[in-house]
């Protein structure tokens, strides 16, 4: 019997050409388009899961005035192993940059410093090298098989050495298996944590993991460590400071507001958004077929009825016809498996990722896309195999034609796809909006035509010389010696001497040159001199420092932190516009200690001078840290990195909500062609008595129109709450305005005029007399 109803099921599908080609488009478009999305949900949930030991490591975050921390000081592994009966083993991984001679060159590199019981908490396993014994002696090094190709070609790696341009020798003692791409901790080169066994545990941060004995209270733990870590690991007492456990399989989705984290990080928030989309996609998909479905009901009728006359029963039809929905999804699943394919690359550069499908084997998705297809035909082939079945046979037609049969529920999966469709492109817009109001929001500085070099090697004591040799080429405007720059800085804590609470406030030093170079604005006062002896004591601070310290409106001679106030500049923002602006001071560069506090040259360009520029910055580079590798940045770019995650998510949401309102389109135009077919007779009279094609045109599009009115009616306050919630999270962001809904609902319909406007002609066009001779 089940051969009879897909054979059947595919005659009927051969036949209909064309309503065959349309529904397999738009289950394909949606299957793979919501597997896409499934695969990118699926991949970010099994990160660092392929640990034998992943339900037991949790890391220690450190909880502060500054908020919360993924990274702590260097804490004594050994101590706390011995301390702590609950903790099986602890290792700690510090981030470094290790500068290595390759030939002639020197190239940079980020590596950690790492404990030998890594090797054992974690599973990374080795190719070469013995893991009890790879990070046990100082300068031991184990590194990637990319990197032993890098450094030794063919030769094989182990005992061989890197060196360093100040001479220190690290021996390899281990080659790693590939990383896994689900590893939040994603590295190169493992050196030996014994190498840094002087370092001050507060200069060395780290991520420390504990492997806890089976059944301990990881909570507990933290507890214990905050009692005893501050006098009795650190040195010294904190009051302020606590520490707390998480586990390894929640780092990377749920550590998006910690600070001084070493690893990959991801929000778990746009995992339900994305498992949201996927859910979108695959309903609207399935609502789809359900429209083209009974749209094409009427030229079933007959079949129906003769059937039925010949001794099927209502079963034997709903098999039929939900044989025809699962062999058009399994067809659907099979075009939809090579888009995903064809797609994947594209998807993986958008969502900065290397997923790989794997088909069969040992966590194959085959069986699970099956399931999924499975259901996904059984609940679009549901609603046309009861309905359809359920016609009697005597009256078959004329209750076909009274379309009185599910025209309340087929309205409403209109209004349901065209809802989701409104709050999509809703949500579409709100983002790209507040992306474009980040991207172009006056700062308070001027974020362009600024490098950004770290100075290395000899640059630190001949900062001024080397200012001096860059400011010889005439594409540059005017260079700049500070401790930072104005969205990368230090931060302290102060407290409100009114009502007891921390505050944060943000340190910059610079010298006179820093307001020119960045376009900082002075609003008071004035700038540095250096040829004022008193100024090594003196400050800048922001409008927002002068409200926060409670200081007066003029506050120059005022003293802050100790030092005495000669100006005030006009607010900028230094972190993202998801955080407030926080008090800043702006310091002399000559209080720093012999210049140690240096770090950093702003170089300001002349427009249209980048290239010939950077290539003077390279030279004077190499005259005064030749040992170095020559690397800079430009500070609008670092301004722009703080939001590639929004910038994802508009990308995302756009294409999708495309391929969303593409899908929903596809239902329409089945729904009108259903009407069409459904008012023939109604049309014919109505042209024969004398109706416009434009009367007509409107006639058959205006409830249409209502639908869509009512989806956009239910869609616009979801919307609104979604996309107020989510701008929440800045504390810089758009309005929520009524022109961005009006556009949207604006949009759908113009779409859904267009999608039935052909239908609607069409009918309008048609002979009435051939109209009324069909009925």
């Amino acid at each position: 019997m089940l051969r009879s109803y897909f054979t059947i099921a595919l005659r009927h599908l051969r036949k209909q050409k064309g309503y065959t080609l349309l529904n397999l488009s738009g289950l394909a478009l949606g299957l793979a388009a919501g597997l896409l999305v499934l695969l990118y949900v699926h991949d970010e949930l099994r990160f660092d899961r392929f640990h034998a030991h992943a339900d037991r490591i949790h890391r220690i975050n450190m909880l502060s005035d500054f908020g919360l921390h993924g990274g702590t000081p260097w804490l004594p592994a050994e101590k706390i192993t011995a301390d702590f009966p609950e903790v099986e083993a602890m290792a700690r991984f510090s981030k470094i940059r290790v500068r290595f001679r390759q030939g002639e060159e020197v190239v940079q590199e980020e590596a950690f410093y790492a404990d030998p019981e890594v090797l054992e908490i974690f599973s990374f396993p080795l190719q070469q090298g013995d893991p009890a014994q790879a990070l046990r002696a100082p300068h031991s090094l184990v590194l990637t098989p990319e990197k032993a190709t890098q450094y030794f070609g063919g030769a094989d790696p182990m005992g061989q050495t890197l060196a360093t341009p100040t001479g220190e020798v690290y021996t390899v003692t281990g080659v790693l298996e590939p990383l896994p791409a689900q590893s939040h901790l994603a590295f190169d080169f493992l050196i030996a944590s014994s190498t840094a066994a002087d370092a001050n545990p507060w200069q060395l941060f780290s991520e420390s993991f504990v492997l806890l004995q089976p059944g301990a209270d990881a909570a507990a733990v933290g507890t214990k460590l905050t009692e005893v870590a501050s006098a009795e690991y650190l040195g010294w007492m904190l009051s302020d400071i606590a520490f707390e456990t998480q586990p390894l399989t929640r780092i990377y989705l749920h550590s998006a507001h910690h600070r001084f984290t070493q690893g990959r990080q991801s929000d778990m928030q746009y995992v339900y958004i994305f498992g949201v989309i996927a859910a979108f996609l695959l309903l609207i998909a399935a609502i789809n077929y359900m429209n083209l479905a009974t749209a094409r009901s009427l030229g079933r009728a007959r079949e129906v009825g003769m059937r039925k006359v010949l001794g099927a029963g209502r079963g034997q039809l709903v098999g039929q016809f939900l044989g025809e929905a699962l062999l058009l999804a399994l067809g659907a699943l099979v075009v939809a498996l090579a888009l995903v394919e064809l797609a994947l690359p594209f998807f993986n550069d958008l969502t900065q990722k290397h997923i790989e499908v794997r088909y069969v084997g040992e966590g194959g998705l085959l069986p699970w896309f099956l399931l999924l297809t499975l259901g996904m035909g059984l609940l679009a082939g549901s609603y046309p195999a009861l309905v359809l079945s359920r016609f009697a046979p005597a009256g078959v037609l004329k209750r076909l034609a009274s379309g009185v049969q599910g025209g309340r529920l087929r309205r409403a999966l209109v209004v349901t796809q065209f809802a989701i469709s409104a709050a999509l492109i809703i949500a579409t817009v709100v983002i790209q909006q507040q992306l474009h109001y980040m991207q172009h929001k006056n700062l308070g500085f001027d974020q362009e035509q600024v490098v950004v070099l770290q100075l290395r090697g000899n640059m630190t004591e001949q900062a001024q010389v080397v200012r001096s040799e860059i400011l010889h080429h005439p594409g540059v405007e005017q260079v700049s010696l500070t401790s930072g720059t104005p969205i990368s800085h230090m931060m302290t804590t102060r407290e409100d001497e009114a009502t007891g609470a921390q505050q944060f406030v943000h340190h910059l030093s610079g010298d006179e040159h820093l307001l020119a170079t960045v376009g900082f604005s002075l609003v008071a006062g004035r700038n540095f001199d250096p040829a004022l002896a008193t100024d090594s004591g003196a400050v800048l601070l922001n409008e927002t420092a002068v409200r926060a310290f409670g200081l007066p409106e003029n506050p120059l001679g005022e003293t802050v932190v100790e030092r005495t106030v000669i100006g005030v500049v006009q607010d900028f923002h230094m972190s993202s516009l998801h955080e407030p602006i926080a008090p800043m001071l702006l310091k002399s560069v000559s209080s720093q200690r012999g210049q140690r506090g240096l770090s950093t040259i702003l170089v300001r360009l002349r427009p249209d001078a980048a290239q010939p520029v950077l290539a003077h910055l390279e030279t004077i580079w190499k005259q005064f840290a030749p040992d170095h590798p020559f690397t800079y940045a430009f500070l609008d770019d670092n301004v722009q990195k703080r939001y590639a995650s929004e910038r994802r998510l508009a990308q995302f949401f756009g294409i999708f909500s495309a391929l969303v309102v593409l899908i929903a389109a596809l239902g329409l135009f089945g729904l009108a062609a259903f009407t069409a077919q459904q008012r023939t007779k109604e049309i014919g009279i109505r042209k024969v008595l004398g109706a416009s094609i434009g009367g007509i045109v409107v006639l058959l599009s205006k409830e249409f129109v209502r639908l869509i009115g009512w989806a956009f009616v239910i869609a616009a306050p979801l919307a609104y709450l979604a996309m107020d919630r989510w701008l929440q999270d800045f504390a810089y962001h758009i309005d929520l305005g009524a022109g961005t809904f009006l556009l949207a609902g604006g949009g759908l319909l113009l779409l859904a005029w267009l999608t039935v406007s052909y239908q609607s002609v069409r009918a309008a066009l048609a002979n009435p007399v051939q109209a009324l001779r069909y009925e």
